[in-house]
């Protein structure tokens, strides 16, 4: 099952990095590419989420939902943005993302190979990635 999982990352990544890849791939390929369409990870419920949602709600932010998905990924919370009116763009979404420390490196600070990835994904399937340290929120007091 996680052989299963990696595979489907890895041609994710393809498809979103170099479409031009996989554009003319032979049938044989197919039943692999839609195996990487069909991804379903489950991200467990946690209670930080509640909060997040609990603030995002007192900042006025009703649209915002906690553990959306977007391919492979998931966030945290999911805030979709009015966009300007002269964008044709539609909404802007937010995706907040609390990293732990082992996604970051200890010495400069960096996001770390997997997270470095999240973030460029998700900017190119345009939500923007917005990463809060995980221990640093914990460390708050709940809004209750």
């Amino acid at each position: 099952r996680m052989r299963a999982h990696m595979m489907a990352r890895v041609v994710f990544s393809a498809a979103l990095e170099a479409p031009e890849v996989l554009a003319n791939a032979p049938p044989s390929w197919q039943a692999l590419l839609k195996r990487s369409q069909d991804y379903t990870h489950w991200a467990p419920h946690r209670p930080y989420h509640d909060e997040l949602a609990a603030c995002a709600h007192a900042l006025s932010l009703d649209r915002a939902r906690p553990r959306r998905r977007k391919g492979p990924y998931s966030a945290d919370l999911h805030v979709p943005v009015a966009a300007p009116a002269a964008s044709a763009d539609g909404d802007a979404v937010a995706a907040v993302h609390l990293f732990a420390e082992a996604e970051v490196c200890p010495l400069t600070g960096e996001f770390l190979g997997p997270t470095r990835l999240r973030q460029r994904h998700l900017s190119r399937m345009r939500w923007m990635y917005v990463g809060l340290r995980r221990k640093e929120w914990l460390a708050l007091p709940d809004s209750e």
